[in-house]
């Protein structure tokens, strides 16, 4: 069977539990592959067997509860839901979909779900009613927090369809894998199998390793006369003219450069002294700087003009079609005409089609008439009289910008780019499949960040640049630095936590303009809305209907008989539920609270009602034989039945009742997902007409394979990939799009690989091996940025046996020292016993937690350190969670005699991999693991003894390279150095400059001279100054004080005055 006809969960038991790993395939981490089909089933096999080896594990193991032979740890990935019931079904927007609830979270009394990641959208759900013996799937569709907190309530689907196998009343179990996430398989996963990834431009590079990478395909297109890099990555001018334009929209020529060159090589003269706006040669005359890169400040072609940045020249409205659909999404709202629509549509936009779907929308991305009227976001930043840095001034892309600091990129654009920034950027604009190694600290986003911004000056790119990041986290951090200089910008996905870019997500832009669609997007939206609102009304009442528990007379009106309806019902002005159940209890024909007695002269009615009622007892209680009755008969009124017959009624009404509304909502339902489906289909066009019109898009790489049809239509020429090492292959394949025709990676292997749920897929077969590392260890040409610029030098030198060229930029060489501690760096030596977490092989250590708690508040208290300078990290959630915990009593209740950071606030604790790409002032690392062995018997551990996470390469260089002014480490150096070679480096260093031991040196502020060893919980408590010295309160107050008093009253009384 081909992998393309591969059903991504298997829905029959049997295949599904089947294990295939003796036929699965090896990732190639060395070597090309045979061809484009084995390449790509190979990465659909492994991703799938990913995603499903969680599954296949739990079910086997609850299988195995029976006769209490199985492996708790098998589970501590899964989270399961007890006494789990279908209570009905309803129509969402979502589509049609079942409701469940559930009486219990396993393992959890009490499930914070507005904050918390369980089952959120689209998690798979593995249900069954047996123990597992047999199961089916289905994905959750509707996950509102307050219906869970209330009443425990979900909506599901089945997996690719409406159906699953639920009874009506059966009680199920069911559990989600919290390490494989299904909607980031799911997408991935179709991509794989599509035809048009044996079309992907770079698959020559990917499968077959080919070295020798070309420059992007619209540049080599050339013709016409264009402009643009050549492979050396040489900025060509295009003729003989005196001002040209070249591809990346810079002004090459003045009338006195007239034939000059500009050249990015070693040694050029790349300054402006003759008009030349730019420079570029490392060790020429650019600009200021040692490294001889930048724009001469003030050439005199260029004196007095205005500063502004480039992708939009002037500051006005670009000529693209976006004229104020994202970039005025900040600015005053357009005026509207009677209909709600924009008079400043643009010409061509009336001329469509007024009603219907039809085909023309499939023209919005053609042509360049489409955007919306209104004011373009002026992209000016700065003030065109500010002072340059050392009276420089830079030209960047079309207009010059003034820059104020090294936090605003690009367009702070400091004269000292170093030259393998220098090299990086050159390889990343010239070749088409562009991979740039940026080890921790160097300025990896800063040098995406300035690509991003030559390419959006690019008269030769079409379509948006697409940039991707695996994490919600650094594609904001990154798109943020975009949107300091380019402001048409669509954020897609809902992870984001920006403020800044909320006003650029694609939601808002739906919700925002969405009068201003266009009228045959417009109509087709509000038809449909209207429709789906319409049978959803319809289908809701079927489905009550289908478990009704009750006949209401709603829905008995509907299978009742209209004599039987007339007699039933005969009290206008009573309560309709009151007269049905005073019936059906066996009370006479009266209203249902009056007291009268019976007529006595009823007796000759009482007869008749007698022989009817005894026809209707004979009859079998089956509905055939009760539904023929009460055709052919002459009963009319159902009151003359007696109590056991009325009862008899009443099921077969409400068993009518089911059938009927189960009958009509089948019936109805295919309609409904029918037009569901347009509705999507519509959607789709919305959201292509509105990204079509920006220069920028960022995703993540689970957003991107969703959205790959989307973007498909869009026809995008430029991809640029942050945190690429972070990527499985597979996910970044699915990326990627036949149109795709420069690809800029932008990673770091040697820092955290792809996280895989099966750690035997990730050491048997190296999925977790990323196609940035399988490039660069393959002898795919890539650059490396080589000056660190974020730790300081002492922190830096126990890196270098990971980064042996990176050297320390000068900026670090200044650094504060840390106050309070007599070294930057330390290791405090120790052998609190670890512990384990049940179930699980997470670890935890509440005697160093309680080290590394004293320490920070120590930090906070009398060095006055805010919250904000110091992280906390930590190899294991588990002991993240046992440090917050001590945090959260802390701050929770006031503790005579202790004081708390200023802000009150807690400090960040966060495990090692929710803290990859970010870096803090100050970071105290949480080791955790500790043998129970004495000291003196460490060496006669066995090596099969494992120390887990703390082993791992490339963990441990992220946990040591977030610092920049002090590292701080806890743990037993002694069990470390036995288990790692790694470790064992490091601690060499740190002893031969007096950095590791069992008493961590603490000293005063003030008084450096005095010191305290500190090596237990109430060391850190009574490390205080008693030293009298004169000195300013950081308040502005003079004070005279003890040097304890003023460490603690700069920490805590600063803020209040």
């Amino acid at each position: 069977m081909s992998f393309r006809d591969i059903k991504v969960i298997e829905e029959e038991e049997t295949e599904f539990m089947k294990e295939n790993c003796s036929q699965l395939p090896l990732n190639r981490v060395e070597g090309s592959y045979g061809n484009v089909e084995e390449y790509l089933e190979t990465h659909f096999r492994l991703m799938r067997e990913d995603l499903v080896t969680p599954y296949r594990q739990a079910v086997r193991e609850f299988r195995r509860r029976k006769s209490h032979n199985f492996n708790c740890k098998l589970l501590s990935d899964i989270q399961i839901y007890n006494s789990v019931k279908m209570v009905g079904m309803r129509a969402e927007n979502a589509g049609m979909e079942y409701i469940l609830k559930f009486c219990s979270v396993e393992g959890h009394d009490y499930v914070d779900w507005a904050n918390g990641k369980l089952l959120m959208y689209n998690s798979l759900l593995c249900i069954s009613c047996d123990g597992f013996e047999t199961f089916f799937w289905a994905a959750v569709s509707t996950r509102r927090a307050r219906d869970l907190h209330v009443e425990s309530k979900i909506g599901v689907r089945g997996v690719d369809k409406l159906e699953a196998k639920f009874e009506y009343g059966m009680e199920y179990t069911m559990f989600e894998s919290t390490s494989a996430f299904f909607e980031a398989y799911q997408h991935v996963l179709k991509v794989l199998q599509r035809k048009e990834m044996e079309k992907v431009v770079f698959l020559r590079h990917l499968v077959f390793l080919e070295p020798e990478v070309g420059v992007p395909g619209y540049l080599e297109a050339g013709g016409g006369g264009g402009t643009g890099w050549d492979v050396e990555g040489r900025i060509l001018a295009a003729g003989d003219i005196e001002r040209a334009t070249n591809g990346w929209g810079e002004e090459l020529m003045s009338p006195k450069n007239k034939g000059k060159d500009t050249d990015w090589g070693a040694g050029s003269n790349g300054s402006a002294g003759e008009g030349m706006d730019a420079g570029w040669g490392a060790g020429g005359n650019g600009s200021a700087g040692d490294d001889g890169w930048g724009w001469e400040g003030k050439s005199k072609a260029n004196e007095g003009k205005d500063k502004v940045w480039g992708a939009w020249g002037n500051g006005n409205a670009g000529d693209d079609g976006w004229e104020g659909l994202v970039a005025s999404a900040t600015a005053e709202p357009m005026d509207t005409d009677q209909d709600g629509h924009s008079e400043n549509c643009a010409a061509g936009g009336n001329e469509r089609a007024n009603d219907g779907l039809g085909g023309e929308l499939d023209s919005v991305t053609e042509g360049t008439d489409m955007g919306w009227g209104g004011e373009a976001e002026n992209c000016v930043w700065g003030n065109e009289d500010t002072d340059w840095d050392q009276g420089q001034e830079a030209i960047l892309a079309e207009g010059k910008v003034p820059y104020s600091g090294a936090d605003e990129l690009p367009g702070s654009l400091i004269a000292d780019i170093d030259y393998s920034q220098e090299a990086a950027i050159r390889h990343g604009l010239s070749k088409k499949l562009a991979i740039i190694q940026g080890p921790a600290g160097t300025g990896k986003t800063f040098v995406g960040l300035f690509i991003t911004e030559k390419l959006l000056a690019s008269v030769k790119v079409r379509g948006p640049i697409i940039v991707v990041c695996y994490t919600n986290r650094a594609l904001d951090q990154f798109l943020e630095g975009v949107y300091k200089y380019e402001s048409s910008l669509v954020r897609l996905g809902t992870g984001s936590k920006s403020q800044v870019l909320q006003r650029c997500s694609l939601e808002r832009f739906q919700k925002k303009f969405r009068i201003r669609l266009p009228k045959i997007l417009g109509r087709a939206k509000v038809r449909l809305r209207c429709i789906q609102e319409e049978m959803a009304d319809k289908l809701n009442f079927h489905a009550k209907c289908m478990y009704a528990e009750h006949v209401s007379r709603e829905a008995l009106i509907r299978v009742a008989k209209e004599e039987h309806m007339d007699r039933l019902y005969f009290c206008d002005y009573c309560q309709e539920d009151e007269i049905y159940q005073s019936w059906l209890a066996g009370n006479d024909k009266v209203h249902p609270n009056s007291a009268c007695p019976r007529s006595v002269g009823e007796s000759t009615i009482e007869n008749t009602i007698q022989k009817q009622s005894l026809r209707f007892e004979e009859i079998e209680d089956d509905p055939i034989s009760i539904g023929l009755f009460l055709e052919y008969s002459n009963m009319d009124d159902v009151w003359i039945l007696d109590a056991p017959s009325r009862k008899k009624l009443d099921r077969y009404w409400l068993n009518q009742i089911k059938l009927q509304g189960q009958k009509a909502f089948w019936n109805l339902a295919p309609e409904y997902e029918s037009l569901y489906n347009e509705m999507v289909e519509t959607k789709n066009k919305i959201q292509q007409y509105i990204l079509s019109s920006a220069k920028i898009l960022g995703m993540t790489t689970t957003v991107a394979a969703r959205f790959f049809d989307i973007l498909c239509s869009i026809k995008p020429q430029v991809m640029i990939v942050e945190e690429a090492a972070e990527v499985l292959e597979a996910q970044l394949l699915a990326c990627l799009n036949p149109h795709i025709e420069h690809l800029i990676l932008i990673g770091d292997h040697l820092q955290l690989r792809p996280s895989v749920a099966s750690s035997q897929l990730a050491h048997n077969y190296h999925l977790d091996v990323s196609l940035f590392e399988r490039l660069v260890t393959n002898g795919i040409e890539y650059k490396t940025l080589e000056l660190q610029r974020r730790m300081r030098p002492a922190i830096a030198y126990l890196l270098a046996g990971f980064y042996p060229t990176v050297k320390d930029h000068r900026c670090v060489k200044s650094l504060d020292n840390v106050k309070g501690v007599l070294n930057n760096v330390y290791f405090l030596d120790h052998i609190n016993v670890e512990s384990c977490v049940d179930n699980s092989g997470s670890k935890f250590n509440p005697g160093e937690a309680d080290l590394v708690f004293e320490f920070a508040m120590y930090l906070m208290n009398k060095c006055g350190y805010s919250s904000k300078d110091i992280t906390i990290l930590s190899m294991y959630r588990s002991q993240a969670n046992e440090i917050s915990q001590r945090f959260l009593q802390h701050f929770s209740r006031k503790r005579k005699g202790r004081f708390k950071d200023p802000n009150g606030e807690a400090p960040m604790v966060r495990s090692v991999d929710e803290f990859q790409g970010e870096e803090s002032n100050i970071v105290i690392l949480s080791l955790v693991r500790n043998t129970t062995q004495p000291r003196e018997h460490l060496d006669q551990l066995s090596h099969a003894d494992s120390i887990g996470f703390l082993g791992t390469p490339n963990r441990i260089l992220v946990a040591l390279s977030r610092a920049r002014l002090g590292l701080y480490m806890f743990g037993n150096a002694t069990l470390l150095a036995e288990k790692s070679q790694i470790w064992a480096d490091i601690i060499d260093r740190l002893s031969q400059n007096g950095w590791i031991g069992s008493r961590m040196k603490l000293c005063c502020p003030n008084h450096e001279e005095k010191i305290f060893r500190v090596r237990t919980i109430s060391d850190f408590r009574s490390a205080s100054c008693y030293y009298k010295c004169e000195d300013t309160l950081n308040c502005g107050k003079e004070g005279y004080a003890q040097g304890r008093s003023l460490m603690i009253a700069n920490a805590v009384f600063a803020t209040k005055h």
